[in-house]
């Protein structure tokens, strides 16, 4: 038998958000996704369609040289998209959304994403299904290629939150004992690491907050880092000259979301909880 039935749906979700390269707001569903775009001008919105071989979600965006970096979930699939050019994705040069494949090794859910040192995107991911330990790769967008990838950065646990200091030409990042679906940690507590892209080597590393199981959010500004660390919800803030933990204080207005916490160009630092 077959017929016919009408409903009202509560739509697909929406995972992230974020700027786009032409001062649009980009951001993707989750299972299915699509990519979706507002103009914070008009108010007009449209959706795009899959930038990604990813069937889940885009877990990170980035703008860079007119161009919009996703990446996506499962596998952490890199994509590229140009806003002035035709909608037509696939593998090569002349696609848009070009799609560019996997980070590799221990990136599944690429959560971290920034530009760093040289131009380089650098990407952190929580794990694989049923491992341990994530992964933090350098992915190079001229090249279109990963050219360094760096799997249990901190053993057996996943990269979860990055930044960089132009001034220091340091990287900086934080640590989750979770690991991918099905498994449990094996570690107590989250890391905060300095990383020199130099050396390509973790030149510091502590504990931001005792107890404390994962890093949501990290920014630099005024030579300092400021942490966010749960399930404290605390800031802490990092001495970028000295190398040490200087400040730390609760976050009262409820728990900060992952990745959301920004510079404004009004020198404000600005987060997003669960309720305001």
């Amino acid at each position: 038998t077959s017929g016919e039935f009408a409903y009202e749906s509560a739509g697909m979700e929406p995972f992230v958000v974020g700027e786009g390269p032409d001062g649009k707001i980009y951001g993707s569903t989750m299972l299915p996704l699509w990519l979706f775009r507002t103009d914070p001008q008009t108010g007009a919105s449209e959706v795009l369609g899959n930038p990604s071989r990813s069937g889940g979600e885009l877990y990170s965006l980035l703008s860079l040289n007119g161009l919009l970096w996703s990446f996506g979930y499962p596998e952490a699939y890199v994509s590229s998209y140009d806003p002035a050019r035709p909608w037509s994705f696939g593998d090569s040069a002349e696609h848009n959304p070009r799609n560019f494949g996997r980070m590799g090794d221990g990136h599944l859910r690429p959560r971290a994403v920034i530009l760093g040192p040289d131009g380089m995107i650098y990407v952190g991911s929580y794990a694989p299904y049923g491992e341990l330990g994530g992964a933090m790769g350098v992915f190079d967008p001229v090249a279109g290629q990963v050219v360094e990838n760096y799997r249990h950065l901190i053993p057996n646990q996943s990269i979860c939150a990055l930044a960089y200091d132009a001034d220091s030409g340091l990287v900086f990042g934080g640590s989750s004992i979770a690991g991918g679906g099905g498994t449990t940690p094996s570690e107590k507590e989250a890391a905060f690491f300095v990383w020199d892209p130099v050396e390509k080597r973790i030149v510091r590393q502590m504990v931001a907050v005792a107890g404390d199981t994962t890093t949501p959010a990290m920014a630099v500004a005024q030579g300092k880092v400021f942490v966010v660390t749960r399930p404290s919800n605390s800031l802490s803030v990092y001495d970028i000259a000295s190398g040490e933990m200087v400040d730390h204080r609760p976050i009262e207005h409820g728990s900060v979301v992952d990745v959301c916490l920004g510079l404004h160009t009004d020198g404000m630092l600005y987060a997003l909880t669960n309720n305001a």
